[in-house]
């Protein structure tokens, strides 16, 4: 077996000089991750509060809503890669377990090699075909020229973003996650000004253009020169062939799994982009925000995957089945708590926020955030199987996410407009979580179900408080004693912020929390706990 691929045997080659430096804790690491990556997701969050009105204004509601698809579309492309950029992740961690960074090197080179090879197989075509697909869309013709152009450059931006992406992956597997940080608040930085110096000058959809090279420009700045210290020269080179083909028996399925994954997200507002397209304004900026507040607990994935990923890498499966356990449990109480408070915040607050009438955005944020909660459920399970050689599990899961997802959005949508496209992503995440669970029992190294990490009484208490103090919040708002807007919705995040702290009290009890706290403030301090 390659040395790429990690056995799942208990029994590992017994260590030889000098013993490691002792890590910290599990729960040290994942906090300490994740935090870092959690802050740099906040201020792009609170600049989407502070722009979208702002976007909306200026735009208009064609605009915006052709934004809203065109973005869609361009970032569903993006994850046609061949797999690449997250079996690169896979491999660089279970590397990086054994500090080969001459390994790294060659497989880094190979890898954007293949990309470049990928991205111009898929990505001129659709050049040559941008303004086709624009008018697809239903553009009006005043903003064809425009939205040409945002398209193309989103086009040739996405072939950087999956380079850099590897450079960002070699970071991850050395678990030097403040670096990808400061990238994405730097970046975020120079795209928010650009939006609004594009926007101020009514450059429109072409300024936006400008403000996302602007954004991708200083994140490969930031990102390239400090993994050069990973890599090595003696390196340079290219992987065998048998590596090569090792990594793409991983990646095409992993390639098939990401874009049915994507295809699922992106495909209700495609959809409704096509069939009802005067409800995009609406469904957008509500799958969106549930999107973001997915976005904030994804931030602990790439630190588990590391962590699991460099502890398989140096002794096996089945000596880090209790990390992995942990890793679950802790995973699985945190975003049902995540969600289960903020899906009653999403309804109220995103109705206060958007300059839209009704309140069809709030409800189509509060049941996309149930469809969320569902994704976010099996993110460590899939690390496992993967991290054992069945990345085939993930694409069954996905693939049935997809089919299930875009029937029911193609039935449901003519019908019942956002919110039934809300509702399909609901039905086709729960059978999508279903089969990854059926699938799962099957690995060499099972882990443990999920399904009963999930503390069912302390989301139903917190869930109903958080309704009851949003609700409280929304009146005084409506009432005109306190703002509206971004700040109407940040104090709606506020006013659920006793329920949050409610259920993390109640699941893992007082002296735990003191514990966590204590152990990000001194991380050798932690403990590994579930």
């Amino acid at each position: 077996m390659s040395d790429l691929h990690p056995t799942t045997s208990a029994d590992a080659a017994p260590q030889t000089g000098p013993q490691p430096t002792p890590q910290p804790s599990l729960a040290a690491r994942l906090i300490k991750g994740s935090s870092s990556r959690i802050i740099a997701q906040i201020m792009p969050l609170f600049v989407n509060l502070a722009l979208t009105p702002f976007v909306i204004t200026s735009l208009g509601r064609s605009g915006y809503g052709l934004w809203l698809v065109l973005s869609s579309l361009t970032h569903l492309l993006g994850h046609f890669d061949g797999g690449i950029g997250r079996s690169a992740q896979h491999f660089f961690t279970l590397l990086a377990g054994k500090d080969d960074r001459a390994s790294n090197t060659r497989l880094l080179i190979s890898l954007s090699a293949a990309v470049i090879v990928v991205s111009a197989v898929l990505l001129v075509p659709a050049l040559a075909f941008a303004g086709q697909l624009a008018a697809f869309f239903q553009t009006p013709p005043q903003l064809q020229d425009d939205a040409t152009f945002l398209l193309q450059v989103l086009l040739l931006l996405v072939a950087t973003s999956l380079l850099r992406n590897l450079f960002a992956a070699v970071l991850h597997a050395y678990e030097r996650f403040t670096l990808t940080s400061m990238s994405s608040l730097a970046s975020y930085t120079g795209y928010a000004i650009g939006m609004v110096w594009a926007l101020s000058s009514g450059l429109g959809l072409r300024g936006i253009a400008y403000a996302f090279i602007a954004q991708h420009v200083i994140a490969t700045l930031v990102i390239v020169p400090p993994t050069l210290r990973h890599l090595s020269r003696q390196g340079l080179g290219l992987v065998t062939r048998e590596r090569f083909l090792e990594v793409a028996r991983v990646s095409w399925r992993i390639q098939i799994a990401g874009t049915l994954t994507v295809a699922a997200m992106q495909a209700p507002l495609l959809i409704m982009g096509r069939m009802q397209p005067v409800q995009v304004a609406d469904f957008g900026p509500g799958s969106t925000f549930a999107q973001q507040l997915k976005l904030i607990p994804m931030n602990g994935v790439v630190p588990i995957q590391a962590m699991l990923g460099r502890s398989v890498g140096a002794k096996g499966a089945a000596a880090t089945l209790g990390e992995a356990r942990t890793l679950q449990r802790t995973w699985v109480r945190a975003v049902t708590g995540w969600c289960v408070v903020g899906a009653p915040a999403a309804y109220v607050g995103v109705n206060i926020w958007l300059p839209l009438e009704g309140h069809l955005a709030g409800q189509v944020a509060a049941v996309m955030l149930v469809a969320q909660w569902l994704s976010l459920l099996p993110q460590v399970l899939l690390q496992w199987q993967l991290l054992q050689g069945r990345p085939n599990f993930e694409m069954w899961g996905s693939g049935v996410t997809a089919v299930v997802l875009v029937a029911s959005s193609l039935l449901l949508i003519p019908q019942f407009g956002a919110l039934g496209a809300a509702a399909a992503a609901v039905l086709g995440y729960l059978v999508g979580l279903a089969m990854l669970l059926f699938v799962s029992r099957s690995l060499p190294v099972p882990a443990p179900s999920l399904l009963g990490d999930i503390p069912w009484w302390q989301s139903v208490l917190s869930g109903t408080l958080s309704l009851g103090l949003v609700a409280a919040m929304s009146h005084l708002i409506t009432q005109g004693y306190l703002p509206d807007g971004g700040v109407g919705l940040l104090l709606c995040g506020a006013a659920a912020s006793p329920a949050l702290a409610l259920f993390v009290v109640t699941t893992w009890g007082p002296r735990r929390v003191w514990d966590l706290v204590r152990t990000r403030i001194s991380p050798r301090s932690g403990r590994d706990e579930g």
